[in-house]
């Protein structure tokens, strides 16, 4: 799959806990699948407790983590950054 580069006008980081999968789809290699798995795993699972912690979403490897871990976060509902 080809990596694409970050879009324009989107607001990074991008917080992975209530993040869109159009907003998902805007990191690179993240297309419209893995950003529909990714909801799907935080509305099952909860939130993701870590950046890190995306790679329990199936078909997201340390590779993909390593292309996209500068561009996401992981907060709180009251906007606080998780450690």
């Amino acid at each position: 799959m080809p990596s694409r580069a970050p879009t324009a006008g989107v607001n990074f980081p991008i917080n992975i806990n209530t993040a869109t999968a159009e907003e998902l789809e805007t990191l690179p290699g993240i297309g419209p699948e893995l950003a529909g798995r990714i909801v799907v795993y935080r509305n099952t699972y909860g939130p993701f407790a870590k950046v890190g912690a995306i790679v329990s979403v199936s078909g997201i490897g340390p590779k993909i983590l390593e292309n996209i871990k500068e561009l996401i976060t992981v907060t709180t509902p009251s906007g606080s950054e998780l450690p």
